[in-house]
């Protein structure tokens, strides 16, 4: 798995381009990807480049978002809007370069992710609205379902979304 990781997305970046890259059974293209699409990048990440990860955009073909966070790869990321710290940058316009994104980007206070909770909540179905969670009491489950003996994660059928949300978009650029 680590092999085929660093070989087929990192090395020769076959997630870019449609159909290349076959996961689970399932032919990969982004332009085929229906769900509104966010993109976010942390200025100062050591580990993937703001530019990099905006490279990701031109694959996805739906609504598009991208916001750039201050701070590196952590602290831009977790950082929640409580603590009122850091700030991020945002521009409706999706030109080509992540250069020319930055020069009409404007600079907001605090944290992206109350961004992020507006676009889930405007991409939701009117039919689909959240469950409300459910308190556990002392010495019970939260959930009122029995736990599955076979309950821990399957890899080959969470392997596609964990790649997804984070390291695949960046690697693409």
């Amino acid at each position: 798995m680590y092999c085929w990781y660093l070989r087929t997305p990192t090395c020769r970046n076959d997630l870019k381009i449609p159909g290349r890259l076959t996961v689970c059974g399932e032919k990969v293209d982004f332009g085929r990807i229906q769900a509104p699409v966010f993109v976010y990048a942390s200025r100062e990440d050591h580990i993937v480049p703001w530019q990099a990860a905006y490279a990701s955009i031109p694959l996805f073909t739906g609504k598009r978002s991208f916001v750039l966070g201050a701070s590196g790869h952590i602290a831009g990321v977790i950082n929640p809007p409580a603590k009122g710290k850091r700030s991020h940058w945002v521009n409706d316009q999706l030109p080509a370069s992540a250069e020319a994104w930055f020069e009409g980007a404007t600079e907001q206070p605090g944290s992206w992710w109350p961004r992020l909770e507006r676009l889930a909540q405007a991409a939701r179905p009117a039919s689909r609205s959240p469950r409300p969670r459910r308190r556990a009491t002392a010495g019970t489950r939260s959930s009122s379902r029995p736990r599955a003996a076979t309950s821990r994660p399957r890899p080959e059928r969470n392997f596609g979304r964990e790649i997804a949300m984070t390291d695949i978009l960046a690697l693409t650029g």
